[in-house]
């Protein structure tokens, strides 16, 4: 089952020096179970010392990380997403939950591409879009809610 997951998420895989980051897209409650199971996969065949994977679920975004230094991922974790939903830590991963809220009313092609801008800025800043980027396209959320309302 994990390899058929890694599979069908390969294109939307980045690696960057020891970090994978993986993005699952939508996910079902049998994926969302197996989601440490696939960051323990991707840390022991990727040659890598991080791996954050990620997936939405009922308007929830999920993700899961474990890191050599795991302090210092669940501080990314926390600082950027505690205020947003939960963040806890249990045997030795990271993983939080941070509800869509408004923009769970993007399309599903939008909504991937915002997640995916937000998730590359936090875990790999200065290295993905531009930094406001994310943010510019939360606003474009706010104004196309506001203007069909």
């Amino acid at each position: 089952m994990i390899d058929f997951l890694l599979n069908e998420a390969g294109s939307n895989v980045v690696i960057r020096d020891s970090f994978v980051l993986l993005d699952m897209e939508f996910i079902n409650r049998k994926d969302l179970d197996i989601l440490p199971k696939v960051v323990d996969k991707l840390v022991s065949t990727e040659d890598v010392d991080t791996a954050v994977v990620y997936g939405i679920k009922d308007e929830v975004v999920y993700i899961v990380g474990r890191g050599a230094v795991n302090g210092e991922l669940r501080d990314i974790i926390n600082t950027h997403f505690s205020n947003l939903g939960k963040v806890k830590e249990t045997n030795g991963f990271t993983l939080a939950m941070v509800p869509l809220g408004i923009a769970g009313m993007l399309s599903r092609e939008n909504l991937l591409r915002l997640i995916d801008d937000i998730m590359i800025k936090v875990f790999f800043p200065g290295k993905g879009p531009d930094s406001s980027t994310a943010f510019d396209r939360l606003n474009e959320v706010k104004q196309l809610v506001t203007t069909q309302v």
